[in-house]
């Protein structure tokens, strides 16, 4: 089921969702330095944070949305060198 979530921002961005039900408290522990290492950077090469909440068992990172794709799938196009 999908469900639509208001957010208060007038541009668009990309939210990071993680199922967090069942996790032991080393991966909460390891999720939650994530989030505060994404609280602590920024530079104009990084993709941005916004903020982050807890909706129907699943942490939402909510970042700056950046156009092209993944990172993934950038090196799988120029097979593995950026």
């Amino acid at each position: 089921m999908r469900e639509t979530v208001s957010l208060p921002f007038s541009f668009q961005v990309i939210v990071k969702t993680i199922f967090i039900q069942g996790m032991s408290p080393d991966e909460e522990k390891s999720m939650m330095g994530e989030v505060k290492l994404l609280q602590k950077m920024h530079h104009p090469m990084i993709i941005g944070y916004y903020d982050y909440f807890v909706f129907e068992n699943q942490l939402a990172i909510v970042m700056q949305y950046a156009e092209g794709g993944t990172m993934e799938r950038l090196v799988q196009e120029q097979k593995g060198w950026l």
